[in-house]
């Protein structure tokens, strides 16, 4: 029975259509195994997608279930990270899958249990089993609720590829623990031999060969033709045979051991008194005794039928003969007088006795046994009796003299033995079978031998050869031209089937453990400005942290990092951190270079270890500072008429400023539009528009109600005007930004009475309100002199501020500073559309603050002929316009900042316009 043309037409009937499915070729040939006993077991994989879907399979849904994690940890992804594998155990119905191991280790352990990296649900293959209908809801598959594998036992298999801790490196492999088939048992009135659901899981080597015996995969023999008796009685003997096999190995030393349970890869404290978990851990402490012949075996149906009975009966001496037409079996076992079923004597035999007293060919002195061991995960191992010892006395020593200190040694794998002390019982009634010396070859018996059968015994008198009568077991018979019985005979010895069980060793385990590694310590990041050699500005962070010792040790470090989004959480999203560093293990300090000023940006930090693990990973949220471009002017005494070449190209950037005076805003668009405007033109082409009434004061130019725009851009676009509140009759600072295809009647901000509001043209109820305001070093906004202050380091959507920190009083004469960096596609739009950020910033008492109001990015291609060398592109690859940043140094500006807001505003008059990612659509 070839697995595809099973498979196919079970998984795959139907009508005809195309799909695509990946079935490992090594599994094109294979059979589907038939399980009996307890098996671990690889699979045949006749299925695999990705997907960006987790699969949520409702809980009890199917027959089993391997859940890790609970599924609030799984979610739907924006990358393929999930991969779904259809893995096939079996001829179905099977009992249970037990254990599940993935890369050669148990899916229990810890390195599983920090990410929902597996997942399984198995079908035990029923006769009228549904599908796992949740696969076929994955994006990408093309499995379909028709695939549902009628007698067949298969999981779903899925795996998770973490990008923040990978753990698999390649397409994992699975094994799995398979408890097998449900088998008849005779002797119990509860079952039918008709109806396979009244059966029940047995690892008995005697009634697991009945059911192939009776089964359609394999000799196919039907009820009338099966000697039930001789079944019922061998079955029974197999119950009843026990080894009398050690306890298990205890802890024995006073002084606490540590061991390594490869179960869950850590190392663990044993007291005195204490089993050793890892040692035969399917034996029960206290129990002595063990059924001597049991099969666990995955039978490949592509094996002859008569192969495979025999691989099921492994560890027995066994015969089935046809008899009366039916098939019998007969055990080779200990007997007593009561089992002999005939008397021979010299009348009896009809011709020539031949006596062979045996020679060294078919002689063994040790027997070696090759095995998989259930009690160590099913690792290969082997058992020799009797044991290679140097004593004289030994039971070794003692058949190599016999044998003229020859090595007459055997080696036999098996398949159906799992078990050390079984194993071991058989390599010794291998030996001492084969050392029994008396055998006789052809002898003619008289007719009334015609009754007997291989396995049966027999007692013989040969008055001429031996002094008394001896039990002999009969191993052949056949019949002359007169159908005159001739038979095979060896002599019976007792001490054949006895058994001297040796104590299992104990190895323990040794092996890494599985640290899970924590996160670095400590994490800091301090802001920077440099200067390139071609007087740039350069902005980043130097970072610090505190790295944990690990017993595996450390092989890298891995730092990276974006650009923040307000209402973004710095874990989520992993593939947009498309900066990184990888830094040598002993560094606990790095730089990252190259950002952009007056900006916020989350930054991880990550290491691999030794064993190929990645820590938990620190998170970070810091900001650079808007660092001021200096802009003096040589007249003191006016700003009229200035060229380009009268003013200092100190920008931060390095952009050149003129002056000239501009009629390009249309009065009429703006409301309220009472004063004249100027424009400083930057190098790049880029405006800077100001009230004509802007100062200098102090050698140094005070620009009033300034924003930046590209040269194009600035008709109908900016007003500003100082009128009366209808309502209150109190004078107030009002700007406009509207009129134009994307600014039309939008409000930026208003101020008065010592308030600040950031608002869209609907009113007030969304926005940040300060009271006798004052602006901090920690960015915080302190609200009123009692000192409540309002953090803004995190956003929810719009500009509402969260986390309230009581602080000091603000002391007179020291410089605050408030940063709220807010790209408006990452917050909620206020209500015509139009998201807004505001920038106070003070710098250390020398340097005046800024008032700033963003502008808003358009496409790349519709602005580079303007500012070519101001262009930039975002994570997403978009393109967006930067703009010069303009402020103002005026040393005496700041002094009282504990005064009213009012007056801090008439102090501090630059209105900065920058880009804030708004694409262009």
């Amino acid at each position: 029975m070839g697995l595809l043309s099973t498979l196919f037409r079970v998984f795959f009937s139907g009508p005809k259509q195309d799909r695509t499915v990946g079935i490992d070729t090594s599994g094109a040939t294979a059979g589907l195994k038939i399980v009996y006993g307890t098996v671990k077991m690889t699979p045949i994989t006749v299925y695999k997608c990705v997907s960006r879907d987790h699969m949520p399979v409702q809980s009890g849904k199917y027959d089993q279930e391997l859940l890790p994690l609970s599924r609030a940890y799984e979610e739907r992804r924006p990358y393929s990270d999930w991969l779904y594998k259809v893995d096939v155990w079996g001829l179905g119905p099977l009992t249970s899958i037990e254990q599940l191991w993935v890369d050669g280790e148990d899916s229990r352990s810890r390195k599983f249990t920090r990410r929902p990296y597996i997942r399984a649900h198995s079908q035990l293959g029923r006769p009228r089993q549904k599908a796992i209908v949740e696969l076929s809801r994955v994006e990408g598959s093309q499995w379909t609720t028709q695939h549902r594998g009628f007698d067949i036992c298969y999981s779903v298999h899925r795996f998770y590829a973490s990008k923040n801790k990978p753990l698999f490196r390649a397409e994992p492999s699975t094994e799995a623990l398979v408890k097998g088939r449900a088998v008849y048992d005779p002797r119990q009135r509860d079952q039918l031999a008709s109806d396979p659901s009244t059966w029940a899981y047995s690892e008995n080597s005697i009634l697991i060969a009945l059911d192939y015996l009776m089964a359609e995969y394999g000799i196919g023999a039907n009820a009338e033709e099966i000697d039930w008796e001789s079944w019922k009685q061998a079955a029974t003997y197999c119950d009843a045979t026990l080894l009398d096999i050690p306890d298990v190995m205890r802890h024995e030393e006073v002084q606490p051991g540590r061991i390594f349970d490869d179960r869950y890869n850590e190392w663990m404290e044993i007291n005195q008194g204490d089993r050793y978990p890892d040692y035969r851990p399917k034996q029960t402490a206290g129990i002595r005794t063990l059924r001597r012949h049991e099969a666990h075996i995955a039978l490949d149906p592509k094996r002859p039928a008569v192969e495979n009975m025999r691989l099921l009966l492994e560890g027995l001496a066994w015969s089935m003969p046809w008899s009366n037409g039916k098939h019998k079996i007969i055990l080779e076992h200990s007997v007593t007088q009561n089992d002999v079923v005939a008397h021979f004597d010299g009348h009896d035999i009809m011709g020539d006795v031949k006596i062979s007293y045996g020679g060294l060919k078919d002689r063994y002195n040790q027997v070696t046994i090759e095995f998989l061991n259930a009690n160590k995960n099913y690792e290969a191992d082997a058992v020799s009796w009797p044991p290679f010892s140097k004593a004289s006395n030994s039971i070794y020593q003692g058949y190599l003299a016999e044998d003229q200190n020859q090595k007459l040694h055997s080696r036999r794998k098996v398949e159906a033995i799992s078990d050390f002390y079984q194993a071991q019982a058989f390599a010794e009634f291998l030996v001492r079978k084969s050392r029994v010396k008396t055998s006789i070859r052809s002898l003619p018996l008289s007719p009334r031998a015609i009754l007997l059968e291989p396995g049966d015994v027999i007692s013989l008198s040969l008055p001429n050869y031996t002094e008394a009568t001896a039990l002999f077991r009969v191993e052949n018979i056949a019949f002359g031209h007169g159908l005159d019985p001739v038979v095979d005979l060896h002599l019976y010895e007792a001490s054949v089937y006895g058994v001297t069980s040796e104590q299992e060793p104990y190895s323990p385990k040794v092996g890494k453990e599985w640290e899970i590694p924590e996160s670095v310590d400590d994490l800091s990041a301090a802001a920077f400005k440099e200067r390139n050699s071609d007087g740039t500005a350069l902005f980043g962070f130097d970072l610090t942290w505190t790295t944990p010792s690990l017993t595996s040790g450390i092989d890298f470090i891995e730092i990276a990092w974006r650009a923040h989004r307000t209402g973004q959480a710095p874990e989520a999203e992993e593939e947009a951190y498309t900066e990184t560093l990888v830094i040598p293990k002993e560094v606990s300090t790095a730089k990252i270079k190259g950002l952009k000023d007056n900006r916020s940006y989350d930054i991880r930090v990550s290491y691999r270890t030794a064993l190929g693990q990645v820590s938990e990973i620190s998170f970070l949220t810091a900001a650079l500072p808007d660092y001021p471009t200096t802009v003096i002017a040589a007249d003191t005494e006016s700003v009229a008429g200035r060229e380009a070449g009268d003013v200092d190209n100190d920008a931060q950037i390095g952009r050149e400023l003129s002056e000239h005076n501009t009629t390009k805003l249309d009065p009429s668009s703006v409301e309220g539009l009472d004063i004249d405007v100027r424009t400083l033109q930057a190098s790049g082409g880029e405006l800077i528009v100001s009230a004509q009434d802007s100062l200098h004061e102090g050698g140094q130019i005070k620009l009033k109600g300034a924003s930046v725009f590209p040269d194009y851009y600035v008709d109908n676009y900016l007003g500003h005007c100082r009128v009366v509140w209808p309502s209150e009759n109190k004078e107030i600072f009002r700007f406009h930004v509207g009129g134009g295809f994307w600014f039309s009647n939008k409000k930026a901000f208003e101020t008065y009475d010592q308030w600040l509001r950031i608002n869209s043209t609907s009113g007030f109820s969304s926005g940040i309100y300060t009271g006798t305001s004052l602006i901090r070093t920690d960015n915080m906004i302190q609200v009123g002199s009692w000192g409540a202050a309002f953090s803004v380091n995190k956003y929810g959507s719009g500009f509402f501020a969260k986390e309230v920190t009581v602080v000091e009083e603000v002391k007179a004469g020291e410089a605050y500073q408030l940063s709220l960096d807010t790209r408006p596609e990452d917050v909620t739009p206020l209500t015509n559309g139009l998201a807004l950020t505001l920038r106070l910033a003070g710098y250390q008492k020398t340097e005046a603050a800024v008032i700033g109001l963003p502008s808003y990015g358009f496409d790349y291609s519709e602005v580079r002929a303007i500012a070519p060398n101001l262009c930039m592109r975002d994570s997403r690859g978009r393109h967006y316009i930067a703009y010069p940043k303009v402020t103002v140094l005026n040393t005496e500006a700041i002094k009282s900042l504990h005064s009213s807001y009012q007056d801090l505003l008439r102090r501090v008059s630059i209105l900065e316009e920058r880009l804030s990612h708004r694409p262009y659509t």
